[in-house]
């Protein structure tokens, strides 16, 4: 299977900020107090979940610029795991509320 590059579809803006968002995983992951303050009224879950992505992203773009891989394509390729784990807190959080409506029932 050979791989294509990125393609130029959907949502111009939205690209641009995951591919700005993912320059920050070029520094090591740690928490700060600024981190913890700002993740004071989340669940453990979601707070979780974020960390390992963080750890995981951090360490993604060391080995692959560790490799001599691009800049460039090190930000895309970690703007679309981004995109991805964006796209697990969205489910995370809708079956969180599912489950709030239920109980309330």
């Amino acid at each position: 299977m050979r791989r294509r590059g990125i393609t130029k579809t959907g949502n111009t803006h939205v690209r641009w900020l995951l591919v700005e968002s993912a320059w920050s995983y070029r520094l090591k992951a740690r928490k700060t107090a600024h981190l913890l303050k700002r993740q004071a009224g989340v669940s453990a879950e979601v707070a979780e979940l974020s960390w390992k992505a963080k750890v995981r992203l951090c360490g993604r773009y060391q080995r692959l610029f560790q490799k001599g891989k691009p800049k460039g394509k090190i930000i895309v390729g970690i703007a679309r795991e981004l995109a991805g784990f964006m796209w697990a807190l969205i489910n995370l959080s809708g079956q969180e509320e599912q489950k709030a409506q239920k109980a309330a029932a």
